[in-house]
């Protein structure tokens, strides 16, 4: 190794949260933070703000919040979309599927890039991106929260 490296700049999130004792806890987060109950297997719910703003009341799995850093992983990969559902997609807009394997198969690509580009951007990029996971789609003005 001859010493030679490149520095690469990498924005990281802060992660807080008060635990039950009362106290806080703090990390630096290079990827990403997932929020979710201590039993994953229970409902989270939680409301969101993001610089002050409220996004709303959900009830989900959890929530997903990561930086350029995380954004070609587990958040990228949670909102791929599979063939069947591409398929389903097309038909509730009214368009027919492709009888041709291979032009789908383009369309489906296509059409997952343009959804996953405005959630993957570069590492030294100074913004997050948040997304709910496994949302429930019950209407949350009757959440009693």
């Amino acid at each position: 190794m001859s010493g030679d490296f490149q520095e690469e700049k990498r924005a990281r999130l802060k992660f807080s949260t008060l635990l039950p004792n009362g106290k806080l806890f703090e990390r630096p987060c290079l990827n990403e933070v997932f929020c979710a109950e201590e039993n994953v297997s229970s409902t989270s719910m939680f409301r969101v703000r993001v610089d002050g703003e409220p996004k709303g009341k959900f009830k989900s799995s959890g929530m997903i919040v990561c930086t350029g850093t995380g954004s070609t992983g587990w958040t990228k990969f949670s909102q791929r979309i599979s063939p069947a559902h591409f398929g389903l997609l097309k038909k509730a807009i009214g368009k027919p599927t492709n009888p041709d394997p291979e032009i789908e198969e383009e369309e489906l690509q296509m059409f997952s890039q343009k959804l996953s580009k405005k959630n993957v951007f570069p590492a030294s990029e100074d913004k997050l991106f948040w997304m709910i996971r496994e949302s429930y789609s019950a209407d949350p003005s009757h959440f009693d929260w």
